[in-house]
Formats: structure tokens, sequence, C-alpha cells
């Protein structure tokens, strides 16, 4: 069972989460959105970046325990939505935030697309 510790590091949260007591992955929740093109299109957003999940551990619902966690720290901020990047050549991760209810912003950065969470509807 994945259990998810957080952090407050300035601005930012650190989620890590654990499995046994042992970190298997981790992820920073920003309070806004680091491209200042997206911040402006996307205001109040905060972003959750950096999800990586150890190699030996993926596809076992750490890193869907980890944006569960991200999204419940930003309604408990009283944020309205969730944002994330994602990179063009990691559609397994585009898939994971799809299935989890995020949508297409039509923002882009790069070779990145921007999604988002309505935490409105959860």
């Amino acid at each position: 069972m994945t259990e998810v510790r957080l952090a407050r590091t300035g601005g930012a949260v650190l989620l890590v989460a654990e499995d046994g007591g042992r970190p298997v992955g981790s992820a920073v929740l920003h309070p806004a959105a680091r491209d200042p093109a997206v911040r402006s299109a996307l205001p109040g957003v905060p972003e959750l970046a950096t999800l990586t999940v150890e190699p030996a551990e993926q596809r076992r619902g750490h890193g869907t325990a980890l944006i569960r966690a991200a999204a419940r720290a930003a309604a408990y901020d009283g944020r309205a939505a969730l944002a994330v990047a994602v990179g063009d050549d990691n559609p397994d991760a585009a898939r994971l935030y799809l299935r989890l209810g995020f949508r297409e912003t039509g923002q882009r950065s790069a070779d990145t697309r921007y999604l988002v969470l309505d935490l409105r509807r959860r």
C-alpha cells in the first residue's frame, strides 16, 4: 500500500510516495505554473511537476497515489484546478493523467503540453 507524505518547502509542496517505509517516488506541487505564458493562461492554478517513480516500482499505483495526494493538497489550499506539464516524449504519463480526469488545455511550451484537472468536480 502506497503512503504519501507531504512537506511544505517555501511555496512548494514535496510529495514522497513510500511503500513499507521505503521511498519509491516523488513529485513537487508548485503554487503556480512555472512557464510564464501558462501561468498567465491558468492564473491561480498550481502545477504538479517532476513526478517520478522508481523504474522497478512503476505500474503499482504509486504515481496515481502521488497525483491524488497533490490534488487533495491543492483542493485543501482552496484551488479549483491542478495543472501538469507532460512532455511529448512521455505518452504513458499523458495516458495516466487523462485516465485520472485531466483534460487538454491547449497550452504548450516547446515540446510539452499542459493538462488540467478540475478539482471542483471531485
